[in-house]
């Protein structure tokens, strides 16, 4: 009896690593759609240009999208290899991470002719993985963008009282039913109002803040759209 019990014990803990993995995997795809598509667009725009200013200029922002999704790669490499008590002992600063994921997400948002309004300065430190809360605020940023329409505006708020820092993303979408404010977090649940994305998002970038003993919630806006708290 106990040789069996200790099987079982160790069949569950494979079950649990192999499910970690996947959910990894998964993740990591979700988050580099995005920047993928972006490489491929300007890739695109590259081999259509003619004379050699536009070939340097379009190339410039080619190497510099390279440089955006190595550094994304790195981040989601740095986020697999952390452990629970390196990720509750570190510190990062919340709008120098806001200003990575913007930039690596403005060439989405202008192909589908989005605005990105985010102009914060101020220095706010907060406990956390920068690793971490880049993929949090990017799968965000990137549901925000999607659900815009053209001529959208997807604003980013920061504020902080003594005890918490508040980030919020605005979009111009169609919201969602408040039974669904809740559900979308689900993993691979897209509501009735899906974009495209893969359900996997929300999910994420709830766990990640968790992880560090915040709350991501949903609300829809008065005037039209959600904002992502």
């Amino acid at each position: 009896e106990p040789l069996v019990g200790e099987i079982d014990r160790l069949i569950e803990r494979l079950a649990t690593t192999l499910e970690t993995e996947r959910r990894f995997f998964a993740d990591a795809a979700h988050a580099l759609r995005t920047p993928v598509a972006a490489l491929q667009l300007q890739a695109d725009v590259l081999s259509g240009a003619n004379n050699p200013v536009d070939q340097r200029e379009r190339a410039s922002e080619l190497q510099a999208g390279v440089r955006r999704i190595g550094r994304l790669v790195t981040q989601l490499l740095a986020w697999a290899r952390q452990d629970a008590p390196t990720r509750q002992a570190a510190t990062c600063e919340i709008n120098a991470i806001l200003r990575d994921v913007v930039e690596l997400y403005e060439h989405s948002a202008a192909k589908t002719q989005v605005r990105v309004d985010f102009s914060s300065n101020k220095i706010l430190r907060c406990h956390g993985a920068a690793t971490d809360l880049s993929v949090a605020f990017a799968n965000l940023l990137d549901n925000a963008i999607r659900v815009s329409p053209a001529g959208g505006v997807v604003g980013i708020d920061v504020s902080a009282d003594a005890a918490d820092i508040h980030v919020g993303f605005r979009d111009d979408g169609p919201g969602l039913p408040d039974l669904e404010l809740e559900r979308v977090f689900e993993r691979f649940y897209q509501g009735s109002t899906a974009a495209g994305g893969a359900g996997l998002g929300l999910a994420t970038a709830r766990r990640i803040v968790e992880g560090y003993k915040g709350n991501v919630r949903l609300e829809n806006r008065p005037g039209g759209g959600l904002v992502a708290r």
